[in-house]
């Protein structure tokens, strides 16, 4: 009889009971960040970083097993770097389109950067969103009128910022969907 006999039987040993549930709980809350992150997309915060870093998380945790690798980072990390950069020009267009210049954009810009900060410390969460709104729409209409005083074509320009931040969040969300069922796919597809 071999001493090895054993060993090998111990090695064939079933995983503890309570491994499942661990690996099911952390499952759960994964997918739950991953749902709050595109629920932060809509009101401004900056969920399609939150699910880059989850994904990264999951990548270390499981070590690249297959199911989050990393030419799977590099494309979430390409979609949330283009979406940020997507946002940023669509909104920057929408005033150019209405007849705003340059100056305006860049007013829609960072009037949608400060008033979501102002906003949020005021009414957090909802204040980012109606904060980054308001934000736009002022920046580019004051920028607008001190360049043209103008005010019926500053007003139209503020709108149009508006309407460009309007598309540019609907785009940013389309993609935290489109990077959310990737891991999603990944995932369920590896078990």
């Amino acid at each position: 009889m071999s001493m090895g006999a054993p060993f090998i039987f111990l090695a064939a040993a079933a995983t503890p009971w309570w491994s499942s549930l661990l690996a099911g709980a952390g499952l759960f809350f994964f997918f739950l960040v991953m749902l709050l992150a595109l629920f932060a997309i809509v009101i401004g915060l900056p969920g399609t970083w939150v699910i880059v870093v989850e994904a990264l998380v999951y990548a270390l945790i499981t070590g690249f097993d297959g199911a989050i690798g990393w030419w799977d980072l590099i494309l979430l990390l390409a979609l949330a770097g283009g979406s940020e950069i997507f946002e940023l020009l669509i909104t920057a267009r929408g005033a150019e389109k209405a007849g705003g210049s340059t100056a305006a954009a860049a007013g829609a810009i960072v009037g949608g950067i400060v008033g979501a900060v102002l906003l949020n410390g005021l009414v957090p969460v909802l204040g980012a969103l109606v904060g980054a709104f308001l934000g736009v729409y002022l920046g580019a209409l004051l920028t607008a009128y001190a360049l043209e005083r103008d005010a019926q074509k500053a007003r139209a320009i503020g709108l149009g910022a508006f309407r460009g931040r309007l598309g540019a969040v609907l785009v940013k969300e389309a993609v935290g969907v489109a990077m959310a069922a990737v891991i999603v796919w990944n995932i369920v597809g590896s078990r």
